[in-house]
Order: C-alpha cells, then sequence, then structure tokens
C-alpha cells in the first residue's frame, strides 16, 4: 500500500470564503428629498414664476415650529457641500446601496404648500413634483415620491393629483402637518375624492404647521393683555406671554 501526502495548501482559492451577511431589504416610508434652494425648482417654472420669486419670494403664515428638531443630518451632505438629501447620486451612494433599500418614498419638506399667495403655490406644487419626476424618479428606480399640493386651493390640489396619478411612481398625497382647518372639513373632500379615484393614500406629515396652532391655549395667551404690570407674581398664563414680559422689562 502506497500513502501519500499533501502539503497544506495556504492559497486563496483553496481556503473556505466566509459568507458575508447581507442585510435584509428595508422600505423607508419617509425619505426626505431636500431642495438646496428654491432655484431648484426654476427650470420647471414658467418666466412669470422665477420673476416673481426673484422679487417677492414666498410669503408664508407667521408661525413657528413645534417641536424644534434638528432637520438634517451633516453625515449625508454631499461632497459639493449642497443641502443633505438634494442628490440623488449621494443618497444612492450613502443610503439606498448600504443599506439595502428596496424601496423609499420621498416625503420632500418644502416651503411650497404653505404659500400664502395660492396661485404661486399651486405652480411651485407642479414644479416640485415635475422636478421630483426629473431628477428623482427616473435616476433611480427603487424610489417613489409622493404628491406634493396646496391643501388651502383644493381644486388646484386635486388637479395635481390626478396630473400625477397618471404616474404609478407616485404613492401618496403629502399634508405637511397641521392645516389651517382640521383635515376632515368640508372644504378639503375634493382632495380626497381625487386620492380615491387615483389610488393613493393620505400621509401626514409629523411635524409642520400652517399658521398659529388652533388651541384653547394659545388663544387664551394671545388674549391676555394687562392694563397694568405689577411686580406682584403674575398668574401662570400671564408669564408665559411674551406681551406681558416684554412690559414688565
Amino acid at each position: 500500500m502506497t500513502v501519500t501526502l499533501f502539503e497544506p495548501s495556504t492559497e486563496a482559492s483553496a481556503l473556505p470564503t466566509a459568507i458575508e451577511p447581507k442585510r435584509p431589504p428595508i422600505i423607508d416610508c419617509d425619505f426626505h428629498n431636500e431642495l438646496d434652494s428654491i432655484k431648484d425648482l426654476y427650470p420647471y417654472l414658467s418666466k412669470r414664476w422665477r420673476n416673481h420669486l426673484e422679487t417677492f419670494g414666498i410669503r408664508h403664515p407667521n408661525s413657528g415650529y413645534y417641536p424644534r428638531f434638528m432637520d438634517h443630518r451633516e453625515e449625508a451632505r454631499p461632497p459639493s457641500g449642497r443641502t443633505p438629501g438634494s442628490e440623488v447620486g449621494f443618497a444612492r451612494e450613502d443610503f439606498l446601496d448600504p443599506y439595502n433599500v428596496e424601496y423609499a418614498i420621498l416625503n420632500p419638506l418644502s416651503p411650497v404648500s404653505s404659500a400664502l399667495d395660492l396661485e404661486l403655490g399651486a405652480a411651485l406644487a407642479s414644479a416640485a413634483n415635475d422636478w421630483q419626476i426629473a431628477e428623482w424618479l427616473d435616476p433611480e428606480p427603487r424610489l417613489r415620491a409622493s404628491v406634493v399640493v396646496t391643501p388651502q386651493d383644493p381644486i388646484a390640489a386635486a388637479a395635481e393629483i390626478r396630473r400625477c396619478g397618471a404616474d404609478g411612481r407616485f404613492a401618496q398625497v403629502l399634508f405637511m402637518g397641521r392645516l389651517q382647518e382640521p383635515m376632515g372639513r368640508r372644504r378639503f373632500w375634493p382632495i380626497y375624492e381625487a386620492c380615491v379615484e387615483t389610488g393613493m393614500h393620505v400621509a401626514s406629515h409629523a411635524f409642520g404647521a400652517y399658521g398659529h396652532p388652533i388651541t384653547g391655549a394659545t388663544s387664551r395667551t394671545t388674549r391676555a393683555r394687562p392694563r397694568r404690570c405689577r411686580r406682584t407674581s403674575p398668574p401662570w398664563w400671564w408669564r408665559v406671554s411674551s406681551t406681558a414680559s416684554r412690559a414688565c422689562g
């Protein structure tokens, strides 16, 4: 009997390869595609509205955000220095590929929906949706979009929903948090009818406001206007009133 001995091989091809763990695919339902500035929408606006923005800008209701939050992750800023989340190419490299994102729904937090000029708002909404198609949906098939509308003009919003509904890559209609009135009011029903016709869902973002909150506490505070400012301890609603504080100062 002949015994043949083999030296253990150290070549890389002969060694078993370790299987790298793969992330399970995920669906991100709140991916913020950002405008670096309103000028990103200029290619999708008529000259009339570009001139309007250069002259007057966008006027919004006087309000604030609650709760306060940091709206951008600095590590998501692209090498170009633009606003985080404003470039689809970097979003692909930084988020979609590394995290094995199967689908991501775009929710652009833009100043469009709160424009006081409703005609301008409707033009901006159409431009924002065309911007999403050209610069996000077309380059990246894993993305789905939210229809940007101006809810304060329900007729124009419904028309925009039907226009975008022809593109199957729009998944929902985006409301930017609290509206000027409760969302169940009859004036908003044309929007919901258009959603039913196109098969799109209604999404309301967690943060954002149109004007001051419609709450009893706020109305009580804003109505508190004491005639005289005394150095004695005032009630709590007086202490939180900015007007009373300035008078005491």
